[in-house]
C-alpha cells in the first residue's frame, strides 16, 4: 500500500494534463526555428519627408538671404 502513495501534493488530472500541454507547447516553442523575412519586398517604396537640423538651417537661411540680402554679401566676402 505504501508503494502506491504519490509524493507530495496529488493534483487532479485536469491540471496534470493542462501542466502537460503546456510543458508540450513551451518545449515545441524553444526548438522552433525563426523564419527570416524577406525586407527587400517594401525596400524603396516608401518615400517620406524628414526634416534634419541641416534642412532647417538651410531653410532658416534662405529666409536670413531674402529678408537681409547684407547678410548674404558679407558672408560671400568673408569667404574669400
Amino acid at each position: 500500500m505504501n508503494i502506491e502513495k504519490l509524493s507530495g501534493n496529488v493534483k487532479s488530472k485536469f491540471a496534470q494534463g493542462f501542466k502537460l500541454e503546456m510543458d508540450k507547447l513551451i518545449e515545441k516553442a524553444l526548438f522552433k526555428k525563426e523564419e527570416i523575412k524577406n525586407r527587400g519586398k517594401t525596400k524603396g517604396r516608401f518615400h517620406f519627408e524628414a526634416s534634419t537640423n541641416a534642412g532647417k538651417w538651410m531653410i532658416d537661411k534662405k529666409w536670413t538671404y531674402k529678408a537681409n540680402p547684407n547678410v548674404k554679401f558679407m558672408e560671400d566676402e568673408r569667404e574669400k
